[in-house]
């Protein structure tokens, strides 16, 4: 198709009204870009094949405007430049616009890569795409902007739109006063800045730039030479949380900057000032910025010195940063896979297509592999993995269409030969009409959680074994304590037995023989209840023990404890005093309870000395009741006071007393209290006495 027969070709194809379409057909976008390259491109351009291509730009595409962006331009675009025409009376879409590409224009020139941002219109919110040139040396940034519903612009739609841009440049660098409009007022041309515009005027006092500030969604601060706020648009107040008139006229640093990074303000400042130095000033620098509330924002900020009438004045442009970061860019078909690894990223990547066959790996992958992308594009993906989980995996695959089809760990090889661990989320890449065109896969290393868990199964194994054998010993020591039971009680009961039956069967016995009895029968019975005490410990720490559980009054079996150990408090010299309060009964076995007491009150008559004191005292709230058995006997070394409910074990001071006792009565005492469901603590003081507290809950 020629140049004469595009152009028809472009008025021919119906139009569309503004808003109507979204995605032109294949054979729209091959008209606009034929007539851009056969009209726009030859040595002498109509002056108005610009204005015709931007008002079917407008028209096919369905927007409510559409304009060339080219910044650093020296001279006015022509009537070609916009649409609609009097686009130029809209000062805050031109200011938004102008915000949007002082803050993304300088990337996306760079890359070539479009980007996206929401506009609030004032009824509703539309969309910014901007699709910049394809970059070339030598050639100013230029991009063509459209507004509307930006979701609409598909991929094919911003490649016909990108290569319209890249021809639009190409005839501004070759012959820029081609398009300049001919007099007369049937057009408005309009020329949009770049990330650095010269001020038309001082702050403030001119229309346009006041209505572009005011109307910017981008935050704006102007800052004179002495460092004094001179604008501050609703944005910055948006964003700083302070009202225009309270900072105007401030100093900027004292007020916008947190305290560790002032200095760094007022030096580039003043290196600018006096050498015109603007190394100071970075565009699109990541800094901290100080709020009304004095909390710290991140924000990204662009930096401008503008010199005005022999008056300089610093110009920021602020956005926060976590805008920035969300803001999301719609880009092409083909650039959409890699945006996504991009985005993915620090992970390691491959990208398969349908087939498996890898089409690239990023640098990640690599790093964790050991290989170059080299030996790896063009090889199927199975080739990497052990083939073990290459079965695994495939038999776990999402077939529902979802877009995430696998996620599992798995063997990834590398290039030592061994392999490591890592964990892989393959999704599934769809073109524009839902059908399958790849695979992406994120991989991340699990190599050291892999073998921590490994080590945990290692230590679980080896934790079961040895429950295993601790049940084996506890069974051995169990019926061991039976056997050697068995045969103690026997003999002994026939010891006891014979000693009472020598005493009443021979009375002629002497007084002397008649003594050697006695320590025979009290030693036998002494040993006949050590051996009673172990087996009934045993039962009850192995929970086997039978209780009688009923409603039991605490204060009753408190007293009648306390009455059993009178007698022997009373030959020792201990007062045994009881004090009581009436309370709720306790699901409890009385005997078992009455036990407990009855050896804490025969220890604390042990250990106390003529003359001391044991005080019995059983107290209850709402939720359980309190029983303490207190005594001034000769107390307990700390570091003992741990061990005192081991079986046979005996505090030092005691043995060193040659206090007599078998070391079970505690361990027993312990073991029934939490049977019933209660708790035994104890608290000492060497030389000044013990106390033991029993708890015990109330039933609801």
């Amino acid at each position: 198709m020629g140049a004469s027969e595009a152009k028809q070709a472009v008025k021919r194809v119906p139009r569309q009204a503004p808003g109507a379409a979204g995605q032109p057909s294949a054979r729209v976008r091959a008209v606009l870009l034929e007539y851009a390259v056969g009209h726009l491109l030859p040595p002498r351009p109509s002056r108005d094949s610009l204005g015709h291509l931007i008002d079917r730009l407008a028209a096919d595409f369905g927007a409510e405007a559409a304009l060339v962006v080219a910044p650093g331009a020296t001279q006015p675009l022509g009537e070609g430049a916009a649409y609609p025409p009097d686009i130029s009376r809209d000062l805050v879409l031109l200011a938004q616009i102008r915000s949007a590409w002082a803050t993304f224009g300088g990337r996306a020139a760079a890359s070539g890569q479009a980007f996206q941002v929401d506009l609030d219109s004032g009824r509703r919110r539309v969309g910014l795409l901007v699709v910049p040139a394809e970059p070339a040396d030598g050639q100013p940034p230029c991009a063509l902007a459209l507004v509307g519903d930006a979701s609409r612009w598909k991929a094919g739609a911003r490649s016909t739109l990108k290569a319209i841009a890249t021809v639009v440049a190409a005839l501004l660098m070759r012959d820029p006063e081609a398009v300049l409009p001919d007099p007369g007022p049937a057009r408005t041309p309009l020329e949009v800045v770049g990330p650095a515009p010269e001020p038309a005027g001082p702050v403030g006092h001119d229309s346009l730039a006041t209505a572009l500030v005011a109307g910017s969604p981008t935050a704006v601060v102007a800052v004179d030479s002495g460092r004094r706020i001179r604008e501050f648009n609703p944005s910055a107040e948006e964003l700083f949380g302070y009202a225009r008139a309270d900072v105007i006229g401030l100093d900027m640093p004292e007020t916008l900057v947190p305290e560790q990074f002032r200095q760094l303000f007022v030096d580039a400042m003043a290196g600018y000032l006096a050498s015109g130095d603007q190394s100071g000033f970075i565009r699109h620098a990541r800094l901290r910025a100080l709020r009304s509330d004095g909390t710290e924002r991140s924000i990204e900020l662009t930096p401008m010195p503008v010199t005005v009438a022999g008056e300089t004045y610093f110009f920021g442009f602020m956005r926060d940063a976590t805008e920035l970061e969300n803001a999301t860019m719609a880009v092409a078909e083909g650039e959409a896979r890699f945006r996504l690894l991009s985005d993915l990223a620090p992970v390691g990547i491959v990208q398969t297509d349908v087939g498996g066959v890898c089409r690239f790996v990023n640098d990640k992958w690599c790093e964790m592999a050991g290989i170059g992308p080299a030996a790896v594009v063009g090889s199927n993906w199975r080739d990497t993995i052990n083939p073990e989980d290459v079965v695994r995996m495939d038999a776990m695959r999402d077939v529902s269409g979802t877009p995430t089809e696998l996620a599992a760990d798995c063997r990834l090889k590398t290039a030592s030969g061994r392999e490591i661990w890592v964990h892989a989320v393959v999704r599934r890449v769809l073109d524009q009409h839902g059908k399958l065109v790849g695979r992406v896969a994120a991989l991340t290393d699990v190599h050291h959680r892999k073998r921590a868990e490994a080590e945990q199964e290692r230590d679980r194994r080896r934790l079961a074994e040895q429950n295993v054998e601790l049940r084996d010993l506890n069974e051995t020591r169990v019926r061991y304590l039976a056997t050697v039971s068995h045969e103690l009680r026997t003999p002994l009961t026939s010891i006891v037995s014979f000693a009472e039956l020598m005493r009443s069967e021979s009375p002629e016995i002497g007084r002397e023989a008649g003594e050697y009895l006695d320590v025979i029968q009290r030693n036998a019975e002494r040993l006949l209840r050590v051996v009673g005490d172990l087996l009934d410990l045993d039962s009850l720490e192995e929970g086997v023990a039978r209780l009688e559980l009923a409603p039991t009054s605490v204060p009753w079996v408190t007293r009648e404890s306390v009455r059993t150990g009178w007698s022997i408090a009373a030959v020792d010299g201990i007062s045994l005093d009881i004090s009581s309060q009436d309370g709720p009964a306790v699901q409890a076995d009385a005997s078992r309870l009455q036990q407990v007491l009855d050896n804490l009150i025969s220890n604390a008559v042990k250990f106390s000395e003529a003359g001391g004191r044991v005080q019995v005292r059983a107290t209850h709230d709402a939720r359980e009741w309190r029983i303490d058995v207190a005594d001034t006997g000769i107390g307990i070394p700390p570091a003992e006071v741990e061990h005192l409910f081991d079986r046979f074990f005996r505090a030092s001071n005691a043995r060193r007393a040659e206090v007599p006792g078998t070391g079970l009565g505690l361990p027993t005492a312990k073991a029934i209290t939490e049977l019933l469901g209660g708790r035994i603590e104890v608290a000492s003081t060497v030389g000044s006495g013990t106390t033991f507290t029993v708890y015990l809950p109330i039933e609801p």
